[in-house]
């Protein structure tokens, strides 16, 4: 019993809107031409007879076609919600970087000018440099090698968006100062 049930319900599901429209087109026709019409076809007697079953038909394919057209809808209202909540993210994203780079410390911009001035790709800091940490914490730089060594330091690149908006707006590295280099307390 449930077996066909579910056999039906997912024959049903797999109906495509094509096979529905021509349904409805059908038994609306059957049932709503001039009987003069029907009756030329040669239909009258099935038309008489099996009315109720048209009828039903006719109500089945029309409200499966709406709900069909609903699902249709529901999934194409995610779909768009999605996409602007993915931009919208995007833009917010883009606004935090760039507040973040509002914000550097004189010793941050001296950190970055040579990438953007020098046109520098990489640069070597070390591993316990502070100021370096704190832009890859920031997401400006990133370590591009996990190899180095105590002299050289480490590599570090100047990522993609960063080094587009430093190079469109240069001033914001005015001020730059390089760190005093003081011994500790």
């Amino acid at each position: 019993m449930f077996e066909s049930i579910i056999t039906a319900f997912n024959a049903v599901k797999q109906t495509t809107p094509t096979l529905l429209f021509g349904v409805a087109f059908v038994a609306s026709a059957l049932l709503f031409l001039p009987a003069n019409v029907v009756g030329t076809l040669g239909l009258d007697g099935l038309v008489s007879e099996h009315r109720h079953y048209i009828g039903i038909a006719l109500v089945s394919a029309i409200a499966l076609l709406l709900a069909q057209g609903l699902v249709g809808i529901v999934g194409l209202a995610k779909l768009l919600y999605a996409k602007h909540k993915s931009k919208q993210a995007a833009a917010e994203a883009e606004q935090r970087r760039l507040e973040i780079l509002t914000k550097l410390t004189p010793e941050e911009k001296a950190y970055l000018l040579p990438y953007i001035v020098a046109e520098k790709n990489t640069l070597y800091f070390s591993i316990a440099d502070g100021i370096a940490g704190g832009l890859q914490a920031k997401g400006i730089i990133y370590q591009a090698s996990n190899i180095g060594n105590m002299l050289s330091g480490f590599a570090f690149n100047i990522q993609p968006w960063a080094r587009e908006h430093l190079s469109q707006t240069p001033q914001l590295l005015e001020g730059a100062r390089l760190p005093e280099r003081r011994s500790q307390w």
